[in-house]
């Protein structure tokens, strides 16, 4: 996690995509920082989004708080 949390500070998700995609970032590697990324900050295009909002309809707005800040923290981020 501590590699994936690098990755995510150093590279944009085109970056990690291309990384991926080139054999530089495992899969496993690519699968964390996807669900980091996708949960480091609220969402507001993309498949990201959907995810976040199905998450949002399903657990209400103190849900989808707690998960969002949960990752922030993992990451060393302010909470929003």
């Amino acid at each position: 996690m501590k590699a994936v949390k690098q990755i995510l500070g150093r590279y944009s998700l085109d970056d990690a995509r291309h990384a991926y995609a080139t054999g530089r970032l495992s899969a496993a590697a690519w699968e964390q920082f996807l669900n980091l990324w996708t949960w480091s900050a609220p969402r507001l295009a993309g498949e990201a989004c959907v995810i976040q909002a199905a998450f949002l309809r399903s657990r209400g707005t103190e849900g989808y708080h707690r998960r969002l800040n949960r990752v922030r923290r993992a990451l060393g981020l302010s909470p929003v």
